[in-house]
């Protein structure tokens, strides 16, 4: 009896061994996984401005006066003495700020002048965008473990240690069973 005993602490201890080495066979890695993308919307205020200036500017316009030749000396002499009274009434000034407008006859050269001067300009365009949307992709990377499937050789070592296993089993179980039977400890 202890023989048998003995043989079948020694097939217990063989599939036990083989057991341990089976499942130490398997290896868990951990590789990233990717999620799918994920878009951030951010808002912001933008304005803008834009600030335009110009130069100042004189200018200076003549209009020749023209005398009345009309082949009568007395009535071109009436007429062309009225046109200067008038022109000579004519002269005006004016000043705001940095401009001004000036009209003056010149009797002398028979022409009237135009003076004008606009002062140096500036302006400021300012738009506003309320919101303005800026979209940016984030990855995130989360670790899963992954089993990596068995290869041939340790399926073939799993099949002959669960066949050497089942079959020692059933011979030396058999016979356990036949001497235990035989004893008086069964009745």
């Amino acid at each position: 009896m202890k023989k048998s005993v003995l043989q079948f602490c020694k097939i217990l201890l063989i599939i036990s061994a083989m057991f341990f080495a089976s499942v130490s066979c398997k290896s868990s890695i951990a590789t990233p996984l990717q999620e799918p993308i994920v878009i951030h919307h951010d808002t912001k205020n933008t304005n803008t401005e834009k600030e335009t200036i110009n130069q100042p500017i004189n200018n200076n316009t003549v209009i020749p006066v023209i005398a009345s030749n009309t082949n009568n000396s007395v009535f071109d002499s009436l007429v062309n003495s009225k046109v200067d009274e008038i022109l000579n009434k004519l002269n005006y000034k004016n000043q705001s700020g940095d401009n001004s407008l000036e009209v003056k006859y010149n009797a002398l050269l028979k022409e009237l002048q135009i003076l004008s001067k606009i002062g140096k300009t500036s302006s400021k365009a300012t738009s506003k965008n309320d919101k303005e949307t800026i979209e940016v992709p984030v990855i995130k990377q989360v670790p899963y473990p992954v089993i990596q499937p068995l290869t041939k050789l340790q399926k073939l070592l799993i099949a002959l240690g669960v066949g050497f296993a089942g079959f020692y089993t059933i011979k030396y179980g058999l016979k356990l069973v036949s001497i235990v039977k035989g004893s008086t400890l069964w009745g």
